[in-house]
C-alpha cells in the first residue's frame, strides 16, 4: 500500500516538472557577479496550484488568488499587479524552497513572475538570457530561434521539392 502511495506521488511530480509550465530563466552580464534568476510560472497550470500555492499561508493564498482573477482580465501576458503583489510578499526563504521543489540547482532565484498561459513561458525570451546546465550558466545566442525556423522552412521546401 506505501509503495502505491510513492509512485502515485513519484508520477504526479515526475509529470509537471516535465510540462512547460515553468521556467527559469537567467540573466548573465559582463560582470561576474551580476547573475540574476528568475523563474517563470504559468497562473492556469499545474506547478503553480500544487507546488506553489501550498506553500503559501491562507491569507496570502486567497489574496494573491483575488489579485490574480483581478489581472488576468488584462490583455498582457505578464500580469503586473499580481506580481508586484507576489514580490512584496514572497520572502527568500519561500524562493529556495520553490527552487528545490522544481530542481533548479543553479543560483538562487531573485524573484518569481506570473505569467497568464503556457504559451507566454514558453515565448518569453531575455536579452542577456543564459541556461542551467550541471549547475553552470551557459549563454544562449538569441538568433538560435530565427536559425531553427529557417532551417525548419529550408527543410519543408526540399521535401516539397523531392515530392
Amino acid at each position: 500500500m506505501l509503495l502505491k502511495y510513492h509512485f502515485i506521488i513519484f508520477l504526479f511530480f515526475h509529470i509537471i516538472l516535465n510540462c512547460d509550465c515553468f521556467k527559469f530563466i537567467c540573466e548573465r552580464h559582463l560582470y561576474p557577479n551580476a547573475k540574476k534568476c528568475y523563474l517563470l510560472i504559468a497562473l492556469r497550470e499545474n506547478a503553480f496550484n500544487s507546488v506553489i500555492l501550498p506553500k503559501l499561508n491562507r491569507h496570502i493564498r486567497e489574496q494573491l488568488t483575488r489579485e490574480a482573477y483581478y489581472d488576468q482580465k488584462s490583455r498582457s501576458n505578464f500580469l503586473v499587479k499580481t506580481n508586484q503583489f507576489m514580490n512584496r510578499i514572497i520572502k527568500f526563504t519561500h524562493l529556495k524552497v520553490f527552487a528545490h521543489l522544481l530542481n533548479f540547482n543553479c543560483f538562487t532565484l531573485s524573484r518569481m513572475y506570473i505569467l497568464r498561459s503556457e504559451e507566454a513561458v514558453v515565448n518569453y525570451r531575455r536579452e542577456n538570457e543564459a541556461k542551467c546546465f550541471n549547475g553552470h550558466l551557459i549563454k544562449i545566442n538569441p538568433n538560435d530561434k530565427f536559425k531553427r525556423m529557417q532551417n525548419k522552412f529550408l527543410i519543408r521546401h526540399v521535401k516539397k521539392d523531392a515530392e
